[in-house]
């Protein structure tokens, strides 16, 4: 996650009235929608709050020692993808064997075709599926896989090579629509999510193998601003290991101004939580499309009343709490192992209700 020059940023004073900050922030009309953006009977579960101060809600995790695996995932930048169903996909000891020595094979003729420029023409020699163990959130999700790719260095004056790793991923679905899950055939694998971490060159490789394969199709995602918007009052909850780290909210200024590409609004965990406690309904752990426009407007607001600059004719582009790091064009950073299951079942839900492949049907 890039560090906000702090030219750039702006932090949110608590002393302020709300009465004067709410009447001179009306010069402009609002751009947050509220109807438009919840089309949802209740609220999914990624987006449920347990207590009036905003605890995420914990799901019981399926597995044995799984909290080695969930920190593979922890102070890493994913680029997050959907995926269809996969084709014939088994997750048995031998099939994942045959999949590592397929891939294997597929890496290391593109690395002779001079595909990996980027990593010295390989790669990447290797590559290994396994299980991972901790992600499955309820009997109904398919076990999570995990891939690695590595490659062998080629030593020097006669020292020993040595192997790094130029790609590491993850299939997986937390907590899935299980009506969804039915109407699958059952030659067909749910495992909609796919973050990635890796080289161009071999990301592109893996995704063109996995869609092959598998008879898949993957893209990447990416959130609108009501999407980041969705997860800051709940990321940002209370009951985390750490919340040293504020909340920041950037927003992309029009291009038609000169000068200054962002600005970084920043507010502190307590001062977030105490203006969601006003918007929130307390007696509720629904979090609705009205809590959410009034919390963001709120803070835009408050930035007008400061510098009458109108945050709500921008594009907020990146969020970062407490927990997470999510920008719009698909790139996520998870701080907290605590998190991982409550984000990667956000990603789950919204790659399965897009209208994308056959999850919708």
């Amino acid at each position: 996650m890039d560090v906000t020059p702090q030219s750039q940023v702006v932090r949110f004073d608590t002393s302020q009235s709300s009465t004067n900050t709410s009447t001179r922030s009306h010069a402009k009309p609002p751009s947050w929608p509220i109807r438009r953006y919840t089309p949802y009977s209740k609220t999914p579960r990624s987006r449920k709050l347990n207590t009036r101060m905003g605890r995420i809600e914990r799901t019981p995790v399926v597995g044995g020692d799984s909290d080695t695996d969930l920190k593979k995932l922890v102070n890493k930048t994913w680029h997050v993808y959907q995926v269809t169903p996969l084709a014939d996909f088994k997750h048995d000891a031998a099939s994942l064997r045959k999949y590592s020595k397929h891939l294997s094979a597929f890496l290391q003729a593109e690395s002779q075709k001079g595909i990996g420029v980027d990593v010295e023409n390989i790669v990447g020699d290797r590559a290994v599926f396994s299980l991972m163990q901790g992600l499955a959130s309820s009997p109904d999700d398919s076990e999570a896989v995990e891939l690695v790719v590595k490659v062998k260095s080629q030593a020097n004056g006669g020292a020993a090579s040595s192997t790094r790793e130029t790609l590491h991923a993850i299939l997986c679905s937390v907590g899935a629509d299980i009506n969804r899950k039915e109407t699958l055939h059952d030659s067909l694998a749910m495992l909609p999510v796919l973050i990635m971490k890796g080289t161009v060159a071999v990301s592109s490789c893996v995704i063109k193998w996995l869609e092959s394969q598998f008879d898949c199709h993957i893209k990447r995602m990416t959130f609108n601003q009501m999407k980041l918007a969705w997860i800051i009052p709940i990321w940002a909850g209370a009951g985390l290991e750490d919340v040293s780290k504020p909340i920041e909210l950037q927003y992309t200024v029009p291009k038609d101004i000169e000068g200054l590409n962002t600005i970084t609004l920043t507010v502190e965990h307590q001062d977030a939580q105490t203006l969601w406690e006003s918007v929130h309904d307390g007696s509720s752990n629904e979090v609705s499309g009205e809590e959410i426009a009034a919390f963001i407007k709120s803070l835009e607001a408050h930035f007008f009343y400061h510098f009458k600059i109108h945050l709500e004719g921008m594009s907020l582009t990146r969020i970062g709490t407490p927990l997470a790091f999510m920008g719009c064009e698909g790139r996520i950073k998870i701080f907290q192992g605590s998190g991982v299951i409550q984000i990667l079942q956000y990603l789950t839900e919204l790659a399965t209700e897009d209208k994308f492949g056959l999850y919708t049907h």
